[in-house]
C-alpha cells in the first residue's frame, strides 16, 4: 500500500473506515492479503551485558548444594578486583567473609553457619557484578 521510504522517510500507517470502526489493512481484508505499511527502523543502540555473560561463563560455584563450604572458581579471568557478599531470599545481607584460596582464581566461604535454604552470592569481579543461587544443607 505504500513504497518503504527507507530509514529517514517519514512512517506511515493506513488505515480504512468502517461503518463501526477503523481496521488497518491486514484486519480489513481478513488477512488473506500481505499489505505493508511503510515502516523503517534505524537501530541506535543495543542493551545487551555481553561482558557480564561472558564473565559468568568463567565462573565455577560448588559444591551446589553445599553443607559446609562454597568455593567459587574464575577460570581464564585475570581478577584484578573482588567483592562478594551473600544474601538470603529475603534480601539480607550475610556477614560472611571469603578466603582467597589459590591465587586470584578460587574463593573459598564457611557456610556452616546458615540455616539450610536458598541464598544469593553478589560476586562483583572486575567492576562486573554476577548474582549466582546456591543451596545450603
Amino acid at each position: 500500500m505504500a513504497p518503504n521510504r527507507g530509514i529517514n522517510g517519514l512512517n506511515t500507517l493506513y488505515m480504512a473506515k468502517t461503518p463501526t470502526d477503523w481496521k488497518t489493512p491486514t484486519q480489513f481484508f481478513n488477512d488473506t492479503l500481505v499489505y505493508n505499511t511503510s515502516l523503517a527502523m534505524q537501530v541506535i543502540g543495543c542493551l545487551v551485558g555481553i561482558d557480564e555473560l561472558d564473565l559468568q561463563q568463567h565462573m565455577v560455584l560448588y559444591p551446589n548444594p553445599a553443607y559446609n563450604n562454597l568455593t567459587l572458581e574464575v577460570v581464564d579471568v585475570d581478577v584484578n578486583t573482588a567483592q562478594f557478599e551473600i544474601y538470603d531470599l529475603m534480601g539480607r545481607k550475610l556477614e560472611i567473609e571469603a578466603k582467597n584460596t589459590f591465587g586470584n582464581s578460587q574463593f573459598q566461604f564457611d557456610v556452616s553457619g546458615l540455616k539450610q535454604g536458598i541464598y544469593i552470592l553478589r560476586s562483583k569481579i572486575n567492576g562486573l557484578t554476577i548474582n549466582q543461587r546456591f543451596t545450603k544443607l
